[in-house]
C-alpha cells in the first residue's frame, strides 16, 4: 500500500500534468485560443485582433532569420499542440515541408491571396546563415511590406478566429479593422511618396522587396552587396554602367550599411534607405512602428 507522502506527490504530479494541458485562461475567465506563428507579423497581427482571447507564441531565436528557422523537436511539437497555427505561406518556413501539423489547426494566411504572389525574378542564390538555399524561381516571401497583402493576412487570422470563437466575432472584427485601417493609411502614405517614382530602377541590397515594388511600380535591380562590407570595384563599375543608362535616386536597404558604402553612393547622386521587413520582433515598438519608421526614413530622402 503507499503511504500518503507518495499519494501526496502522484497527486500533485497529476495537477501539475493537468494544469500544463489546460487552456489558457483570460481575465474574463475563458479559455483563450492556443496560437503559434511563423513570423512575427503573423505574432502581431494575432495579438492585435485576438486581445485576450488569444495566447500566441513565436518561438524562434532572436538572431534567426525564421524563414529559414529549423525548430527543434520539443518546439514542434509545441506547435502541434496548438489550436492554431499561423503560416505565411509563399514558400516561407520551409521546416513545414517535413513536418507533419494538424490540418486542423493550420491557417495559410496567403491562401486567398495566391493569385498575387510574385516568383522571384532575382537570378541570384541567396544562403541565409547555415539554413537551406533559395534559389531563382522561389516564390517571393515577404508579402506583408504591401499594406494591401498585409490587410489579406490579417483577414485571414481574423476569420480563422472567428471560426473557433464565434461569440466573439464583433470583437475581433472591430479590432481587425482597426488594424486594416492603419495599414490603409500606411498605404496610402508611400503611394503619395512613390507615386513620382514610379517605373523608376531601384537598387536593392536584399531580395525581399518584390511585394513593395510591385505594389508602387518600382523596377528593382538586386545586388550582392552586403550592409557591413565594402562592394568590390567590379560591383561599383556594374552600378555605374546602370546610372549611365538609368537614374537611380536611392538604394534599398534591410540594415544601416557601411558608413564608407553610404558616402560612395551619395557622391554617385544616391542616397540610402533603411526599410526593415520585421521578421522578428523589434527591440522597441511593434510592427506598425517598424512600418512607420520605414515611411520616415523615405520620406527624409524624397524630401
Amino acid at each position: 500500500m503507499m503511504s500518503n507522502r507518495v499519494i501526496a506527490v502522484l497527486l500533485c504530479a497529476a495537477g501539475f500534468i493537468w494544469m500544463s494541458m489546460s487552456p489558457a485562461v483570460n481575465a474574463a475567465g475563458n479559455s483563450a485560443l492556443k496560437v503559434y506563428a511563423v513570423n512575427y507579423p503573423l505574432q502581431y497581427m494575432a495579438e492585435r485582433i485576438g486581445g485576450d482571447h488569444v495566447e500566441v507564441f513565436f518561438p524562434a531565436p532572436a538572431d534567426v532569420d525564421p524563414a529559414f528557422w529549423r525548430p527543434d523537436e520539443d518546439t514542434i511539437l509545441r506547435y502541434q499542440q496548438a489550436d492554431i497555427i499561423l503560416i505565411n505561406g509563399a514558400g516561407y518556413s520551409q521546416w513545414l515541408t517535413y513536418v507533419v501539423l494538424p490540418y486542423a489547426g493550420l491557417v495559410d494566411t496567403t491562401a486567398n491571396i495566391s493569385d498575387s504572389l510574385i516568383m522571384s525574378r532575382d537570378a541570384r542564390s541567396h544562403a541565409h546563415g547555415d539554413g537551406p538555399v533559395r534559389t531563382d524561381g522561389d516564390a517571393a516571401y515577404i508579402t506583408w511590406l504591401d499594406p494591401e497583402l498585409a490587410v489579406e493576412q490579417a483577414r485571414a487570422v481574423k476569420d480563422a478566429f472567428i471560426m473557433r470563437k464565434p461569440e466573439h466575432e464583433p470583437f475581433f472584427s472591430e479590432r481587425f479593422e482597426l488594424l486594416e485601417e492603419e495599414l490603409d493609411a500606411l498605404d496610402n502614405e508611400w503611394i503619395s511618396l512613390l507615386d513620382s517614382y514610379r517605373g523608376a530602377l531601384v537598387p536593392v541590397a536584399d531580395d525581399i522587396y518584390e511585394y513593395w515594388a510591385a505594389r508602387y511600380g518600382l523596377n528593382l535591380h538586386g545586388t550582392a552587396w552586403s550592409p557591413d562590407r565594402m562592394p568590390p570595384d567590379e560591383e561599383w563599375r556594374k552600378l555605374d554602367e546602370i546610372i549611365k543608362e538609368h537614374p537611380v535616386d536611392f538604394m534599398i536597404w534591410n540594415s544601416v550599411p557601411d558608413s564608407d558604402v553610404k558616402d560612395r553612393l551619395r557622391k554617385r547622386g544616391i542616397e540610402s534607405v533603411v526599410i526593415q521587413s520585421a521578421d522578428l520582433k523589434p527591440e522597441e515598438g511593434g510592427f506598425m512602428d517598424v512600418m512607420r519608421a520605414n515611411v520616415e526614413r523615405f520620406r527624409l530622402v524624397a524630401d
